[in-house]
């Protein structure tokens, strides 16, 4: 009981330093790493501060809504290498500042390679996408111009099924008997101009049988007009 309960007011006292005395951040060798180190401290020091209201971090609430894939190292909950030492140890290890941090090292080594692992996992991502940047861009393109050819052939169509709606609908048989009665009158004067200018010698150069021939025609293709529309009326 004696062992636990001291177990106990060490680990407080760990707590305790460590919120009145944060540990140091080793400096980084890495350029990448020590970059990122510069970045947070900057962004930090510029975010402003709402008056007379502390900053404190957000519910853990908002903060599990956002699912994060990340393989983070897990926070421990105790500390086997501390279970068996001394009050005397224990006392030392909380006041004497060297072996402190040499402890708190020992945690902060694990977040260092976690760091140094997913620095590396995103470079190797990010020169996987450059790589597939040319073939990217030909997709985009090829998928830009059969978009313009659908939109083309989509209006096309539009209008080939407007003419066919057209075409196929039951025509208005007033509608038809107007066109008829229109046509029949148009190709009336043209044979009626002709015969007189045949008649008033205004068509000398016409052979004979070239002019009986197309009045014939003109002849019949206004009876047969004529004969439609009475069939039509009739109907």
């Amino acid at each position: 009981a004696n062992s636990k309960e001291t177990l106990g007011h060490a680990v407080a006292a760990i707590v305790k330093h460590l919120q009145l005395n944060p540990p140091t951040v080793s400096l980084f060798t890495n350029p990448a790493l020590l970059d990122m180190q510069n970045k947070s401290v900057v962004s930090q020091t510029r975010v402003p501060k709402r008056a007379n209201q502390p900053l404190s971090p957000p519910a853990y609430e908002t903060a599990v809504e956002e699912d994060f894939d990340i393989n983070i190292p897990p926070i421990p909950t105790e500390f086997p290498e501390l279970e068996f030492l001394s009050k005397d140890e224990m006392k030392q290890l909380v006041d004497d500042e060297d072996i402190f941090q040499a402890f708190l090292q020992t945690k902060v080594t694990n977040i260092q390679e976690f760091l140094q692992s997913n620095l590396e996992g995103t470079y190797q991502s990010a020169k996987n996408n450059l790589e597939q940047e040319s073939e990217l861009l030909a997709l985009h393109t090829e998928a830009t111009n059969l978009h313009q050819l659908l939109t083309k052939k989509g209006t096309v169509f539009a209008t080939l099924t407007e003419r066919q709606e057209l075409l196929t609908e039951r025509p208005d048989k007033r509608l038809v008997v107007r066109k008829l009665m229109v046509a029949k009158k148009e190709i009336d004067d043209e044979s009626e101009d002709m015969a007189s200018s045949y008649v008033n010698g205004d068509l000398t150069d016409v052979d004979i049988n070239e002019f009986i021939r197309t009045y014939t025609e003109k002849r019949i293709l206004y009876h047969t007009r004529n004969a439609k529309i009475e069939r039509l009326r009739v109907g």
